[in-house]
């Protein structure tokens, strides 16, 4: 069984993996990391430097990551290299695109919030090339469970606004 679990840690609370390696230990559940970043340190993480540090403190093969390469695309980190390098912790992914706001980048820079300069998209409308992603996922073995994540803003709203 798999149970995801969205952690709210900042880098002063990095001592909770010591609690969650017990856990992870004992824990016969996957529990998974979602791979993102949020503004203020609300979720640590949210890079392939962090996951190594997670991964060298928690051992267990019961912990692992839910890749989400839209996240990975807006903090301009190669969203394909860490699928090879993480393969046997990925252990569900997330199929949602982000589109870069050139015009508002140029504005606002990249230490804005990230909603002043990117959108989250529908795969195939934004900058993650499907192709070549769910060839690295083959290329690993994956086969574990893909969830398509709707936050397009078309879809935002009432139902019927939606129709």
């Amino acid at each position: 069984m798999n149970l995801s679990v969205y952690i709210t840690m900042n880098y002063e609370q990095m001592d909770t993996w010591s609690r969650g390696k017990n856990k992870a230990k004992t824990n016969p559940i996957q529990t998974q990391y979602k791979a993102y970043f949020r503004p203020g340190g609300k979720n640590l993480a949210s890079s392939p430097t962090i996951w190594r540090r997670m991964f060298e403190e928690i051992t267990s093969a019961n912990f692992g990551l839910n890749y989400d390469p839209s996240h990975l695309v807006w903090q301009f980190i190669d969203y394909i290299r860490p699928i090879f390098g993480f393969k046997d912790r990925i252990f569900h992914v997330h199929i949602k695109d982000a589109k870069l706001l050139r015009e508002n980048l140029n504005d606002v820079g990249i230490l804005a919030t990230p909603p002043s300069f990117h959108r989250p998209k529908l795969p195939s409308l934004g900058g993650v090339d499907w192709g070549k992603f769910f060839s690295a996922l083959t290329d690993i073995g994956y086969d574990g469970s893909a969830c398509v994540e709707v936050e397009e803003r078309a879809f935002e709203g009432s139902l019927e606004m939606r129709k």
